[in-house]
């Protein structure tokens, strides 16, 4: 019997992880385990800046509301928190169309035994039926590091198949679609991405390849560790394995990443 549960909502970050390591996956997807966070330096220092990647987002879908945000990143006290916000006022993605806004959207459509999630942190519905992605970044990497990720992948697809529910049930072809990563660090860094048919079948099999996959494998052991150590010192689960202890410095924790620990609620 497979382990995962009937339902399982898979998002880039789950599928990420899955190509990561299969025992990082069991741990926090179907485990639900909370990591030991180190009492160090480090440890703290991801946590503020996870924290703060929250509060931007925040403080953008609140703007997005029409609600007033400069007294709460004044309030913040944070240097870093109201350069993003300078450059979020004064140097916003150029190229975006004219169109309806949608703040931290969430969608979601079949794939394989369960569904496939991409929360959207803005998409603009523009005239002629075009569709943009934006996605802000607050972490340490560049957007073009992004281009071929999981993210960009699972992002496109998922508009392209569910995007009509914005566009009043008319369907939505993949060259429709276009995707902005903006770097609150560096604004002057965008990357954009365009869609098209041919990378959304590519997409498509790859997605359902993945996912079938991972619903496949019956036993914990199956689920085994990767066997590239250098992975297990940037995992925040390595003292689940023995493999050293605390959160590891290079795993950039993705502060977008989904929280409902993939189950269909």
């Amino acid at each position: 019997m497979a382990l995962l549960p009937e339902g399982f909502r898979f998002s880039q970050g789950s599928l990420a992880t899955g190509e990561w390591c299969l025992r990082r996956f069991y741990l926090r997807y179907l485990r639900r385990l909370s990591w030991p966070a180190a009492a160090d330096d480090a440890g703290e220092a991801k946590e503020r800046g996870a924290a703060r990647g929250r509060l931007f987002h925040h403080l953008v879908h609140q703007h997005a509301l029409g609600l007033e945000v400069e007294a709460l990143v004044a309030a913040s006290k944070d240097p870093e928190l109201a350069e993003w916000w300078s450059n979020f006022k004064h140097h916003p993605p150029v190229g975006l169309p004219e169109g309806e806004v949608f703040s931290e959207l969430e969608l979601w459509v079949p794939l394989g035994p369960g569904w496939l999630t991409a929360r959207f942190d803005r998409v603009v519905v523009g005239q002629g039926g075009r569709l943009c992605i934006v996605d802000w970044k607050t972490g340490r990497g560049l957007p073009a590091e992004y281009l071929a990720s999981w993210q960009t992948l699972v992002y496109c697809f998922v508009l392209s198949e569910g995007g009509s529910l914005l566009r009043g049930g008319v369907p939505v072809e993949p060259a429709q679609i276009s995707l902005c990563y903006w770097p609150a660090a560096f604004p002057d860094q965008v990357q954009w991405h365009r869609y098209d048919r041919t990378q959304h079948d590519q997409a498509r099999e790859r997605l359902e390849r993945s996912a079938g996959f991972l619903a496949g494998l019956q036993t914990r052991e199956e689920f085994c560790m990767t066997e590239d150590l250098k992975r297990c010192a940037s995992c925040e689960f390595q003292s689940y394995c023995s493999r050293g202890a605390g959160v590891g410095a290079g795993w950039e924790f993705d502060e977008e990443e989904e929280e409902d620990w993939g189950l269909e609620l």
